[in-house]
């Protein structure tokens, strides 16, 4: 706009309120303009979160289509000590009795005690002790050292093995100790009656590194200079070569050489650079099937199968290793140490197993101690209905979601502009009031959203049990008559899923497409199976014009078929989008299916190629068999779940018709705001001429002043 202008100067008219009152009409129109913006603004955003929602809804649907949801069981037991189970989604209802119970015991072998060396643990015992220093007697480890500064023990930090240890003036040789104990060192810090400090490392061959720091403390008690105990490794963690290697060693592991042993079919080998710790940890981590472990208390070696019920068997120990540790006799090429299976009682009848392990349509049941004849114990498989009804509240909570805000949105109401009261339209409006309409009120698309859902929601399902083929008799029902909102009855839905929980899958999981079928044959003749009805593969077909579609690519119009594959007693055919029915049927005869396909008529056929035999067919990833009738899909046979997909996965696509609204709004306020910087410098232009106009007129009148006061001169001289 123009800047600052000074008019009326000479006709005393205030020019730059005349300019804004003639341009208030146009500024008027942009801020409709702009008011335009915002809503279709709002009315994007809405879109986008109707979409969202309609998502979530249709996720919340899909957990309802799966047997885990519904059909989760529980097992429980009379005794868990003695016996227990697990059930996978979809077992039966049981209860099983078990008597006379035996487990299956694992196949194990203890050798005999092996001469091995435990080690020798790092130790230092201090030359120095409180009663030496003051002929003290009690309690000398708990004597505060500021107690006896003749002493002479300066604070500071001394370290052993690394970890730092700090030394107060404060401290008792047992404080000492104790902070020792609780450090990284790996030692065990003992003080004794005489107050003489030891230090010995945990484990044996761990040597002991101090170094006094700034405190005098180990000198004080002669550690730095005490009777040391230099450390051996064990000869479980020693390799054979440095058993071999001692010459005071009298270890039995000197006869182990290089070589190989088999257990249970899996072969070891033994190096020179082994330990004992090295080959056990070879058999653990093996696929073998056996736990060995060494007790360096009793010096044996056990070896046990990990699963109960099997066998230990050892074989070909070049190595002589199994016959070092006393698990083999001498002399044996194969040792076994056998597993016994189990007995037991279930239900009444007698059975035997391999193992602990009974399997019975999808239960579990372990057996962990025996059961003596004359007691019993019970596994008694439930209806675990917990998680399908969370996952029903989820579906119910995403459906109210998206009918709520839609509803919410679509009304009108009067507002009373005096008393700010509101009502609905069908209210009388005074002359006070305006209506009030929400971002989608007269919007066919909500309307329509709203009124699918519900009917995918309050219809019957096919092919479900009577008593369960609606969500209303599962206690899923409507808020009130005016409203789409869901309430949940959660008695009726839990009693519904205790009784009949395959039932109530159905109702969401159901599904109107044949993914499979088996085509029969006539005794002396072929299988066939032919289009349901003509072929009409979108708007190009019409009556006997087959030939038009047959070669039709079906990308080339709305065909339905998806790219994908099908298969044909088992042979795979894929089906292109470029393809056309001619194609499809040139790969169906090439596939070696033993079918042949033609076109006749606007129908397909499948003929088997020989008498006597079936045709099986699967839908597969494509739609080619059902959009050419020959599977077929029905949705009043739909579950819930199939239903909302079936609605909501064309809405939601990609430029599906909520993108398509979500444009329509961008493109709005694309145009409007166009529109706004267009109007604005069209304004801009009629104000400078406005503002061009009356300096012209000011102009005009200040020579008209002029030329009369001029004139009024020239008359008043002549007078």
């Amino acid at each position: 706009m123009a800047g600052l202008q000074l008019g009326g100067l000479v006709s005393g008219m205030d020019t730059q309120s005349i300019i804004d009152q003639l341009m208030t009409i146009d500024k008027q129109k942009i801020t409709t303009k702009q008011t335009k913006i915002n809503e279709y603004t709002k009315k994007k955003d809405m879109w986008t979160d109707i979409k969202i929602k309609l998502l979530d809804l249709k996720f919340a649907g899909n957990d309802l289509t799966r047997t885990s949801t519904f059909m989760t069981k529980e097992a429980t037991s009379s005794n868990s000590n003695k016996v227990s189970a697990k059930s996978e989604a979809g077992s039966p209802n049981a209860t099983y009795t078990l008597t006379n119970v035996t487990p299956a015991v694992a196949g194990k072998v203890t050798g005999t005690a092996v001469s091995m060396s435990n080690g020798v643990k790092g130790k230092i015992e201090g030359s120095n002790t409180w009663d030496d220093a003051l002929g003290a007697s009690g309690l000398p480890g708990n004597i505060r050292f500021s107690d006896y500064p003749e002493l002479g023990i300066t604070a500071g930090t001394v370290t052993i093995n690394g970890a730092a240890i700090n030394i107060a003036s404060t401290d008792t040789l047992n404080l000492v100790a104790t902070k020792i104990n609780g450090s990284s060192a790996n030692i065990n810090a003992t003080v004794g009656a005489d107050g003489k400090l030891t230090l010995e490392a945990k484990n044996a061959g761990d040597i002991i590194s101090i170094d006094q720091g700034d405190s005098n403390f180990f000198s004080k008690f002669g550690i730095d200079g005490g009777a040391y105990t230099p450390p051996v490794a064990s000869d479980y963690v020693r390799t054979l070569q440095e058993i071999k290697a001692d010459g005071s060693s009298t270890s039995d592991l000197k006869n182990v050489q290089a070589g190989f042993f088999t257990i249970n079919n899996f072969t070891f080998e033994v190096k020179e650079t082994d330990t004992v710790s090295s080959i056990l940890k070879q058999i653990n981590y093996s696929n073998a099937g056996v736990s060995a472990v060494y007790d360096s208390n009793s010096k044996k070696f056990t070896f046990t199968a990990k699963d109960a019920g099997k066998s230990i068997v050892m074989e070909n120990d070049t190595s002589n290793f199994l016959h070092s540790i006393g698990v083999m006799g001498a002399g044996n090429s194969t040792e076994t140490y056998a597993g016994t299976g189990s007995s037991y009682t279930i239900n009444g009848v007698a059975m035997t197993g391999e193992t602990n392990d009974i399997v019975i349509d999808g239960t579990t049941i372990s057996l962990k101690s025996a059961i003596a004849a004359g007691e019993s114990e019970t596994i008694t498989v439930t209806n675990k209905s917990d998680k399908a009804v969370e996952k029903i509240k989820t579906f119910i909570e995403k459906y109210n979601a998206i009918v709520d805000l839609i509803e919410e949105n679509s009304k009108a109401e009067v507002v009373d502009n005096k008393s700010t009261s509101t009502d609905t339209v069908n209210s009388k409006k005074s002359e006070n009031s305006t209506v009030s309409k929400g971002l989608l009120n007269g919007d066919p698309t909500a309307s329509q959203i709203v009124t699918t859902l519900r009917k995918a929601l309050t219809g019957q399902v096919n092919n479900v049990a009577s008593g369960y083929d609606q969500l209303a008799l599962i206690g899923i029902t409507a808020a009130d008559s005016k409203s789409s909102h869901l309430t949940l009855d959660e008695e009726t839905l839990k009693s519904a899923l205790d009784k009949k929980p395959e039932e109530v899958l159905k109702l969401f999981s159901n599904s109107g497409k044949e993914k499979t079928k088996t085509v029969s044959f006539t005794t002396g003749s072929a299988a066939t199976i032919s289009s349901s009805s003509d072929i009409n593969l979108g708007t190009y077909y019409t009556g006997a014009d087959s030939t038009a579609i047959q070669n039709r690519k079906f990308s080339d119009y709305s065909s339905g078929v998806t790219s994908g594959s099908f298969t044909i007693n088992g042979k795979s055919i894929y089906v292109a989008s470029s393809d056309t029915i001619t194609a499809v049927i040139d790969k169906i005869n090439g596939a070696g299916a033993g079918v042949t396909a033609s076109f006749s008529s606007g129908k397909l056929t499948l003929t088997g190629n020989n008498i006597n035999e079936s045709m099986s067919l699967s839908a597969g990833t494509t739609t080619f068999l059902y959009k050419t009738g020959i599977l077929q899909e029905k949705s009043e046979f739909d579950g819930v779940s199939a239903r909302l997909a079936s609605y909501i996965d064309p809405m939601t696509k990609y430029k599906g018709t909520l993108d398509d609204r979500k444009t329509y709004f961008e493109k709005q306020i694309k145009d409007t705001t166009d529109w706004i910087t267009s109007y604005a410098k069209k304004m801009e232009d009629k104000q400078n001429r406005y503002i061009k106009q009356f300096a012209a007129m000011e102009k005009a009148m200040n020579t008209s002043n002029s030329q009369s006061s001029w004139l009024s001169s020239q008359l008043a001289s002549l007078g």
